[in-house]
C-alpha cells in the first residue's frame, strides 16, 4: 500500500482554500494551530488575508486547539506533581 503524498495538502471551501505555510506541521499531534500557520491560496470572501487566516482557525481548528490545550497543561501538571512529590490517583 502507498503512503499519501502529505506536500501540497490544500483545504477547500466554498470561497477560500488554504494549506499550512510549512506542510510538516500540517499532522503533527501537538499543534495549536494559528493564523501564522497557514497561507491562503485563494480568497473570495470580504475579507482580508489576516481577518480569514482567524476565521479559518476559529471555523476549522479551533475544536482541536481547545483539545491541545487541556491534554499540555493536564501533562504540565501531572509532571509538575510527580516533581514536587505528589501522588495522584
Amino acid at each position: 500500500m502507498r503512503d499519501l503524498p502529505l506536500n501540497n495538502f490544500v483545504y477547500k471551501d466554498e470561497d477560500y482554500d488554504f494549506a499550512f505555510a510549512n506542510q510538516n506541521e500540517a499532522f503533527h499531534p501537538s499543534l495549536i494551530v494559528r493564523p501564522k500557520n497557514l497561507k491562503v491560496l485563494r480568497n473570495e470572501t470580504d475579507k482580508t488575508t489576516a481577518q480569514l487566516k482567524v476565521l479559518i482557525v476559529e471555523e476549522w481548528f479551533q475544536e482541536e486547539n481547545e483539545k491541545i490545550k487541556l491534554a499540555v497543561k493536564e501533562k504540565k501538571r501531572l509532571n509538575q506533581n510527580k516533581e514536587k512529590g505528589c501522588i495522584l490517583d
